[in-house]
């Protein structure tokens, strides 16, 4: 089971991964952490690990809806 914090981490020991960043089309794909760590040097950890976007558990079903159409573009 990979949770939040475990995927920072394993995103971080893994330089390789974050290449897709660097390939055209990519850079710009969105890798939320979803975790029960509220506290805002946490989250901030995770923004430095390559997550694009943080949010805490538990959510409101709004919060999630706003993330996602923060992320998600439809044309």
């Amino acid at each position: 089971n990979l949770d939040g914090y475990k995927f920072g981490r394993w995103f971080e020991w893994n330089r390789d991964e974050q290449e897709i960043r660097k390939i055209a089309g990519y850079n710009e794909t969105p890798i939320v952490a979803m975790t029960a760590y509220t506290a805002p040097e946490e989250k901030e950890e995770f923004l430095t690990k390559g997550c694009s976007h943080h949010i805490s558990k538990p959510f409101l079903m709004s919060e999630l809806l706003t993330l996602l159409d923060e992320i998600l573009v439809i044309d």
